[in-house]
């Protein structure tokens, strides 16, 4: 298992916000997605950091780095091919895998509830 580490700025209502986020990853299964460990969101970069539990001085100097450049520490590697067509949701209190047609599939039926009754002639 390895950590890994995603820091960005967000401007919301006008006031820059801080968000910090810290994945669990592991490389020795493949097309596993990286699991989102701790979350910090903060208008202060530092107590986003305590938030998300990220104490390492080097770490959050180099994470506050690159949120201000824009870019990510260590996160291109989190996004096996599996992740941007499955994704992992809570339903009725289970976790649930999705595809992007369950989604599909839903917006239709709320849009119209007999589609399935339909006639195809």
């Amino acid at each position: 298992m390895e950590h890994s580490y995603k820091a960005y700025i967000k401007t919301i209502n006008n006031t820059e916000y801080y968000f910090v986020k810290k994945y669990s990853c592991f490389p020795e299964f493949k097309n596993v997605p990286a699991i989102l460990q701790n979350y910090g969101m903060h208008t202060s970069f530092n107590k986003a950091c305590k938030i998300a539990e990220i104490h390492d001085n080097d770490l959050k100097q180099r994470l506050f780095n690159e949120a201000s450049q824009g870019s990510t520490y260590g996160y291109n590697k989190l996004k096996p091919a599996l992740s941007t067509s499955l994704r992992v949701e809570i339903i009725n209190n289970k976790p649930s895998i999705v595809t992007k047609l369950t989604g599909i599939k839903k917006i239709i039926s709320d849009r119209m509830p007999h589609w399935r009754i339909l006639s195809h002639s």
